[in-house]
């Protein structure tokens, strides 16, 4: 959030959300030791998972703001509710979609139901011809067991199972889907190289139990676990067949 703030310009609007409301003060806490011009920020507490029908002003709600008018840009084919109940009238006045950006740094893979539930519902809400997702994401070998994707890695790592065995074979996979949802211009990196080695050697100087995590996230890097950087772009034209 920072980085944008010192943008030049900085966004008019910026969101912030994370699930911990933890995580939120502290945000708020940085933020005013930080001058940020006139941008007018907004720190939410909320899951990432938009659900349409339910979430009524969610930052993914194409009607958030609106109560009930849609902008005026957007192509979407299904409007998610056929009117708005009491709940919409007590929602603040805020800046809705579409966004500009939409950045998610290091924690995509957490996400229920699956990566590309989210990455359907945030294409939604991106300016048609100029709004952009930005994110990381772990890509697991596709030769993860089931036992070790069902049941024993998701608790362990606070990861729906979709999310370990309904992923991409290879970073083409990975592109392919995004273009059947409606992305354009996807750009993957593989950024692994650089993310496990440095991973690992900042756990082992921890000391401790650390290390044994350190021989995981190697064992990991050894196993075709891939760390991702991943930007694409929503086209102009009207998105055709969204899906999760």
């Amino acid at each position: 959030m920072l980085l944008h703030l010192q943008a030049s310009p900085p966004p008019a609007y910026l969101y912030g959300l994370t699930s911990l409301a933890s995580e939120s003060e502290q945000a708020a806490q940085l933020l005013e030791r930080t001058p940020h011009t006139n941008t007018s920020v907004e720190l939410i507490t909320s899951s990432a998972t938009y659900r349409p029908g339910k979430d009524v002003g969610h930052v993914l709600d194409p009607m958030r703001g609106f109560l009930g008018r849609r902008f005026a840009d957007s192509d979407i084919d299904d409007d998610p509710y056929d009117s708005m109940d009491e709940e919409a009238e007590r929602l603040p006045s805020t800046t809705p979609p579409p966004y500009d950006l939409v950045y998610v740094l290091d924690a995509i893979y957490h996400f229920p139901p699956a990566v590309p539930y989210f990455l359907a519902s945030v294409i939604k809400v991106l300016r048609p011809g100029s709004g952009v997702i930005a994110y990381t994401d772990i890509l697991p070998p596709p030769n993860v067991g089931a036992l070790l994707g069902n049941l024993l890695l998701p608790p362990l790592l606070s990861v729906p199972a979709r999310n370990l065995v309904s992923r991409p074979g290879s970073i083409q996979k990975y592109v392919e889907l995004l273009n059947e949802i409606g992305y354009e211009d996807v750009v993957i990196e593989d950024w692994s190289g650089d993310v496990w080695n440095g991973f690992a050697s900042n756990l082992r100087e921890r000391g401790f139990l650390w290390r044994q995590v350190a021989r995981f996230v190697e064992a990991a890097d050894r196993s075709g676990w891939k760390f991702i950087a991943v930007r694409a772009k929503r086209p102009e034209s009207p998105l055709a067949g969204v899906s999760a």
